[in-house]
Order: C-alpha cells, then sequence, then structure tokens
C-alpha cells in the first residue's frame, strides 16, 4: 500500500506509477479541489483531511508513506504519526534541511522518535537519479521505495555480482 500526503501536481505521476507497480494507494490531502477522481483515477481512496488536526492513519508492515510538501504545518502533523505507524518506508520530498527542521521542531515540542523509527525516514525521498519533472521524481520515488521492499539499495546491474533475481534455494 502507498499512502500518499499532498495532492499536488507532482503527486500525480507518483500515483500513476505506483498504479503500474500494482501498489494501493491512499492520496490524503486538506484540500478539495486538488483531491478529486479525475486528478488520481488509479487511488483507492481519496481522503479529505482538516488542515488542523492530524490525520487517522492505517499502516502496516506492508506500508510504504509519502510526504510531498503543501503545507508545512501540516506536515508536521503527518511526520510524527507516519514515523510511530508500522510503515516500513516513510519518505518526505524536499530538502534535508526541511525534515530536519521538522524534526528539530518536533525534538523541541517533546516529541522523540527510536532509532527505528528514524531508520524508517528518507529525506529527502528518492534515488539520486538526477530527476527534475515531476514524472522523473515520482520515478526515482516509487525506484528507491521497490528497492527498499526488496531490501536493494539500487545501482549498476552491470555492478552486481551474482543473480539479479533472488532465487530461493529449494
Amino acid at each position: 500500500a502507498l499512502l500518499l500526503f499532498g495532492a499536488g501536481t507532482d503527486a500525480i505521476p507518483l500515483v500513476r506509477i505506483a498504479s503500474e507497480l500494482g501498489w494501493q494507494i491512499t492520496v490524503h490531502d486538506h484540500r478539495p479541489a486538488f483531491l478529486v477522481a479525475e486528478r488520481f483515477p488509479a487511488a483507492k481512496m481519496l481522503v479529505h483531511d482538516t488542515v488542523d488536526r492530524p490525520p487517522e492513519i492505517t499502516a502496516d508492515e506492508y506500508t510504504a508513506a509519502v510526504i510531498m510538501p503543501h503545507n508545512y504545518s501540516r506536515d508536521r502533523l503527518v511526520l510524527p504519526k507516519l514515523l510511530r505507524s508500522a510503515a516500513f518506508y516513510v519518505g518526505a520530498l524536499g530538502p534535508k534541511r526541511r525534515t530536519e527542521q521538522l524534526l528539530g521542531e518536533l525534538a523541541a515540542a517533546g516529541e522523540s522518535f527510536t532509532d527505528d523509527q528514524l531508520s524508517r525516514l528518507y529525506a529527502p525521498i528518492g534515488l539520486d537519479i538526477g530527476a527534475d519533472t515531476p514524472e522523473a521524481i515520482a520515478l526515482s520515488i516509487a525506484a528507491e521505495i521497490q528497492g527498499v521492499i526488496k531490501h536493494r539499495i539500487g545501482g549498476h546491474l552491470r555492478e552486481r555480482h551474482g543473480s539479479i533475481y533472488d532465487r530461493k534455494q529449494i
């Protein structure tokens, strides 16, 4: 499953790619004009959240979550809930400094996170493939999530030793 927080223009190609990968996608946003089926036909669910209250989050160990910045104070409510959830992956789009600032403000407010919780945080999100368009950024995010699912770090297959497939010995 993919929980996506933010329904801006940059979220549209991520939903499209995630759908092609067979992921079940839920898009959250506080802006009703952005959160419409015409923009996200592949989403399983669209959830209108309020801007001043943390969203209800249902995530298990098969859930990836992505925050695509749209409102700093909203992201400040979402990030702690995601870090405390069972999601195996929590990604935040934007500069590393922005996420560090969020975490610093949360710490100053008395919120703390375990090393395990923070190890599931990927910020900035995505693989370093030189992405500079919404579609390429979506590809880098989806590729990073896929790598985390399969316990791979990405890289050139020509540099891999052994099989490129995870085959179980019988």
